[in-house]
């Protein structure tokens, strides 16, 4: 178990009666200063209180408020580093194409593929973002050429990229047709399901097919991924299956029920990456805040809505707790904004008791919340902008995040194409 910091039992042993600690003073004695977010700085020297956090956990989910967040990515790749060449991290899973990001590694043969694979099926906000290229375009192939590669993976149930644009169909017919599925009038449904597969993939994005139609093949499929998971338990073509049909459902659903369906079948894939495809390798996790956060309903209250999100149901299992640590990102000050969205924001400025006036004047800092955690049994709510820049919520935030990464000033992304 690793020990106590020094300022931590000072403030324990000086609170009046032993009384539980509270959170703005224990971040102010607990935080560190991380000296830079510069990718190119690799004297990791000011990560390794991240490392030690971290521990030996194999998993790591880590977020960001926005997905323009330059230097949210600008760290992350920083992080990433450090990760790969001290602790042996070597997957990244990205909130991008499933099926893609899976199946299609078999198109990167060297470096010069490895770059076309990624800028045609992460989702650009992160390809075409500046604050990436030198994490995509840089580290990932030296890593390859070098022989100690990072393996790029995805989670993501939506089908978006270039690779399920020209493959999926024929895919998913091969699965169809080799797995012999015991269904009446079998070749006249699958044909129907193609062809609505086909239009799911091509239109990202858009509600699709009359109600009784989606129905229908929300019933086929239903009937399918039941056969296969008796035959062939918990393949990757199960999964395949089971994202088809919960990105179906998610179209035809309004509200925080359809992000939910989305989460809830995310985190069945990440499940899926963690403890059978990559059982014995490290994994960092790369995904929105909102994405990563464990307890998202329990710990955010009643007046946040109802939201299960993918570290929620995730981390519901005790052997994906136990290895896991879940780093969220938090900003104070500056202008935000994603890539393909014209209009930049300003950032919402802290409130009274919110954490970002807790860092005092760092631009860069990071707290560990785990014995803080092992002190208390019922953590405090205090304020974060733990979603969004716009969000500043109250909750039990140590219950969200095993720690939190602060910038204290915010930009967004430029564009590289």
């Amino acid at each position: 178990m690793r020990c106590i910091s020094l300022r931590f039992l000072f403030f324990l042993i000086c609170s009046p009666g032993n009384a539980q600690p509270a959170i703005r003073e224990y971040i102010q004695n607990n935080k560190v200063t991380i000296r830079t977010i510069d990718p190119a700085d690799t004297v990791f020297d000011d990560l390794e209180t991240i490392g030690k956090a971290i521990g030996e956990k194999r998993v790591v989910l880590m977020g960001e408020q926005d997905h323009g967040d330059a230097p949210a990515f600008l760290a992350k790749t920083r992080i990433i580093k450090y990760l790969h060449e001290r602790k042996g991290f070597n997957v990244i899973a990205f909130e991008s194409d499933f099926f893609a990001l899976n199946e299609g590694q078999k198109e990167i043969t060297d470096a010069s593929t490895l770059k076309k694979f990624i800028l045609d099926n992460i989702f650009q906000i992160w390809t075409h973002c500046d604050a990436c290229s030198d994490l995509f375009y840089s580290y990932l192939p030296a890593r390859r050429v070098a022989g100690n590669p990072l393996i790029i993976t995805g989670f993501d149930n939506q089908p978006h990229s270039g690779y399920s644009k020209r493959i999926y169909r024929k895919y998913l017919d091969s699965i169809l047709t080799n797995s012999r599925y015991p269904v009446k009038d079998f070749e006249n449904r699958k044909a129907q399901l193609l062809r609505w597969a086909d239009t799911l993939v091509s239109g990202y994005g858009k509600k699709y097919s009359p109600s009784l139609f989606y129905e229908n093949m929300n019933a086929f499929l239903q009937t399918l991924i039941e056969y296969h998971r008796l035959q062939y338990e918990n393949d990757f073509n199960y999964y395949l299956l089971l994202s088809l049909k919960t990105y179906a459902e998610k179209s035809h659903t309004q509200g925080i029920n359809s992000l939910n369906i989305r989460d809830i079948q995310m985190a069945a894939n990440l499940d899926w990456l963690v403890n059978v495809k990559y059982r014995n390798q490290k994994i960092v996790v790369w995904a929105h805040n909102y994405h990563i956060m464990d307890k998202s309903w329990d710990a955010m209250g009643h007046n946040e809505g109802r939201h299960y999100s993918m570290g929620n149901e995730f981390l519901k299992n005790k052997k994906n707790r136990d290895q896991t640590y879940v780093l969220g990102f938090d900003s104070k000050q500056g202008k935000a904004g994603r890539l393909g969205v014209k209009k930049h924001f300003r950032v919402k400025k802290p409130e009274d008791g919110s954490i970002e006036n807790w860092f005092g004047a760092d631009k860069f800092s990071f707290i560990d919340f785990t014995e803080y955690n092992r002190s208390v049994s019922n953590p405090e709510y205090f304020r974060m902008k733990g979603i969004y820049h716009m969000a500043n919520s109250l909750a039990q935030w140590t219950r969200c995040f095993d720690g939190i990464f602060y910038i204290r000033d915010m930009y967004p992304c430029k564009g590289l194409y």
